[in-house]
């Protein structure tokens, strides 16, 4: 096998000429002063001054620097970098729109047309960026390129038409895959490694069609013709297909996944060998405009418009942009192309032409750090989504829970994050491990279900809120009837106690309010509907439908998500909700309550048709699992807290929840008050809702701490570890414009589905159950 020509301790010796690191600021040699003569029968002898510093050096690039590189073949000529358009492979053209390559005095023009294989491994162009499923055989294979950092993570995916029910990579088992660009090329090699993953066999155990453009196959998935097809994530999202397809497995949204990059760039290995400085600093420019456009990412898609460089909507562009994480750190970049070359060895990927099957000998093709991330200028940050083991540069994302988050490509759920701190003490953003219900209880990982899938917008930020009125407030208050009456809060354990924490924390006295605590042998969307109490939390599957038939409340804020699911035995052969029809699912608290609108809406989501394709009968909580184990029922909605323990012991197993990805963007819960009182009282309801916010904003950034205090007053189990998962997994406190527009979709499907029934005007509906008091 041919080695590139330029291994690393060539390149280092190349390299020998730029004495100062990428991003160094050493001055250059002053003259030396003249030496004093030795006798006066001695000529004088002086050292050579140095070459006074070039008036034309950019002040970005050390003198010595400067020096090497004016020595170098390439200097002061324009230098091609292929750059075809897009997203993904956008980072070296922004270098130039942005004028990083011309601080370093580098002359770098953009060439449209050909492939990177093609344009960089022959010379015609210097750089370029690409799948490192399109280059890694050819780099294997002798062309003369090498990647010399990375560029960003996902960006494609297997999807396949709802209808289909492909849910998981085990559906995909036996199933037609639509490829784009023929056999052993990247669509392929990508799809390869996404089955592999999850123990799918890709040689034999799927049938790879390949059919040339992406909308014919998805013609071709429409006709039946094949089951599912790789796509890229932009594709879907661009043409509206979000709601008709499920993405099954992702380079994007996979957790498996999300330590490696997708793309790389390579670079041509006689630049390198020529013109190491030039290297040097190109990659440096290339670098720090893959920060810039994920730190800048509406100003950066922005500029690709304003230069012709990006065609489509703005904001899928936007939002597909937000979820590459550009400019990825070399430990990040390596790990990942270690691993992927032994995967790519052990499933027989590289041709019979590549002759050995060395992984080293590979890794130094294909990687050729020209400019280190040590070297790079200090405060610069990388977008690693998972930090690698052996990380010197800090990670910085957009901030997680700030208005400019990473999100997801419409219609999907962008990766989790947990905050953590970077080395200099800010925000970063590292991936964690949720997992679908079904995805969790096959793998046997049923905890990572609860891991909470981080959405922007999603939560309301109240930990620090003032809550003492101002003096226009308080005047206001003393009019309202309510002034100097304490309110009364429906006291509900568990997730729904929000209005309890907040007056064992003290918040509605802060808000200048007293507050009692009831709980009698009425409901709650009762006790609100009589003004018996002014505020409650509940779900809206609970209070939506009366609300409509003339039970006087109303929902005023977003409480959390998730909380309930359908569960099933373990070893029964249910693993998908396509797995229930036909038989009898059981809804605890009866027809038309909340847990047969939950159990509507989750099968609903996945074409199930809940009145026809499925029997839904009332069965007692307690009763429910001897009911399965007796052949009555397949399975049951159950809250997440009472199924647990049977989980762990492998008698029950979930299988949908409002925790999965495309829920996670819902409402269960809302803080609801008597519509009478909101309405007479507008200011004191204001107050009641940012003191309950307060509360579910402490729930939701200290999960322990809430969780002991919910044992302590007997609203939780004695299982703190239990509780404090389950309790971290709902996000307590969402945002306003999140709960109107999932309310809105939630009143849409009840109209729908015949859930609602003595209204059907939406926009009436929605007047009659929101009423938003905070003006967010």
């Amino acid at each position: 096998m041919n080695l590139k020509k330029i291994t690393s301790g060539a390149l280092a010796l190349a390299m020998v000429a730029s004495l100062a690191a990428c991003g160094s600021s050493a001055p250059a040699e002053t003259p030396a002063a003249p030496s004093t003569p030795a006798a006066p029968s001695t000529p004088a002898v002086t050292t050579p001054a140095a070459p006074a510093d070039d008036p034309n050096r950019p002040a970005a690039v050390p003198a010595e620097d400067w020096e090497a590189m004016k020595a170098e073949p390439v200097f002061g000529q324009e230098i091609n970098y292929l750059f075809n358009g897009g997203a993904c492979v956008s980072a070296k053209y922004q270098a130039e729109l942005l004028g990083y390559y011309e601080e370093y005095g580098i002359n770098a023009v953009s060439l449209k047309g050909g492939s990177v294989v093609t344009t960089v491994g022959t010379g015609q162009a210097m750089w370029g960026t690409d799948h490192i499923a399109t280059m890694l055989v050819p780099v294997a294979k002798g062309v003369d390129m090498t990647f010399v950092c990375g560029a960003h993570i996902g960006c494609k995916s297997i999807y396949s038409l709802n209808e289909n029910n492909i849910k998981t990579v085990e559906d995909l088992r036996g199933k037609r895959i639509a490829i784009h660009d023929g056999i052993g090329e990247s669509d392929m090699n990508i799809a390869y490694r996404l089955l592999d993953e999850f123990g799918i066999d890709p040689t034999s155990e799927v049938e790879w069609v390949v059919i040339e453009g992406s909308s014919t196959s998805t013609q071709a998935m429409m006709n039946g013709e094949v089951d599912a097809a790789v796509y890229s994530d932009y594709y879907v999202a661009a043409n509206d297909f979000a709601d008709k397809m499920t993405n099954v497995v992702s380079l994007t949204f996979t957790p498996e996944f999300q330590d490696e990059p997708c793309c790389v760039t390579a670079m041509n290995n006689d630049f390198i060998e020529q013109n190491p400085v030039h290297a040097k600093y190109v990659v440096k420019a290339i670098k720090r405009a893959g920060e810039y456009a994920r730190l800048h990412a509406e100003d950066a898609v922005q500029m690709m418009f304003d230069n012709d460089s990006m065609t489509g909507e703005y904001e899928d562009q936007l939002t597909f942009w937000k979820t590459l994480y550009f400019g990825l750190s070399d430990a990040f970049t390596k790990r990942a192309l270690e691993e992927i070359i032994d995967d790519y060895l052990r499933l027989g990927m590289f041709p019979a032409d590549i002759t050995t099957d060395n992984a080293a000998e590979l890794l130094d093709l294909a990687w050729t750090p020209v400019c280190p991330d040590e070297d790079m200028d200090e405060g610069y940050t990388v977008g690693d989504p998972v930090v690698p083991a052996d990380a010197i540069i800090p990670q910085k994302q957009l901030s997680v829970n700030g208005p400019e988050s990473p999100v997801a490509p419409i219609g999907y759920v962008a990766p989790t994050y947990t905050n953590a701190m970077d080395a200099e003490g800010g925000d970063t953003a590292v991936a964690s491990e949720h997992l679908n219900s079904w995805e969790a209880s096959t793998s046997g990982q049923w905890d990572k279900m609860f891991v909470p899938v981080e959405i922007d917008g999603r939560a309301i930020e109240y930990a620090d809120f003032d809550l003492t009125p101002t003096a226009e407030e308080k005047a206001a208050m003393e009019k309202e009837p309510a002034y100097g009456q304490p309110v009364q809060y429906w006291m509900s354990d568990g997730c729904t106690s929000g209005p309890t924490i907040a007056d064992k924390l003290g918040y509605y006295a802060e808000a200048g309010l007293t507050a009692e605590g009831s709980k009698g042998g009425d409901t709650y969307t009762i006790a609100l509907g009589t003004n018996k109490n002014h505020v409650a939390v509940g779900h809206i599957a609970t209070m939506l439908v009366p609300c409509t038939n003339d039970v006087d409340l109303t929902f005023v804020g977003g409480a959390h998500i998730g909380c309930k699911s359908i569960y099933v035995l373990a070893d029964s052969n249910y693993n998908t909700t396509s797995d229930l029809k036909g038989t009898q699912v059981a809804v605890p608290n009866g027809i038309g309550a909340s847990d047969y609108n939950i159990t509507a809406l989750l099968l609903d989501a996945d074409g199930i048709n809940p009145q026809t394709d499925v029997t839904l009968i009332q069965v007692s909580t307690d009763a429910c699992v001897a009911a399965m184990e007796n052949g009555e029922i397949s399975g049951a909605l159950l809250s997440d807290t009472f199924a647990y323990n049977m989980v762990k012991e492998g008698k029950l197993k979930c299988i949908r929840s409002l925790l999965d990805e495309d829920f996670a963007d819902n409402n269960c819960c809302v803080i609801a008050m008597s519509g009478v009182y909101v309405r007479e009282n507008p200011v004191h309801a204001k107050k009641i809702v940012q003191a309950v916010q307060k509360a579910h904003s402490y729930m939701r950034e200290n999960p322990e701490e809430a969780t002991q205090m919910l044992i302590d007053l007997n609203m939780n189990s004695a299982d703190f570890d239990m509780n404090v998962m389950l309790n971290n997994s709902l996000q307590f406190g969402l945002g306003e414009k999140f709960t109107e527009r999932t309310l809105r979709e939630t009143v849409e499907n009840y109209v729908r589905l015949g859930l609602i029934t003595s209204m059907d005007d939406v926009d009436a509906i929605m007047a009659k159950a929101w009423t938003p008091v905070l003006g967010e």
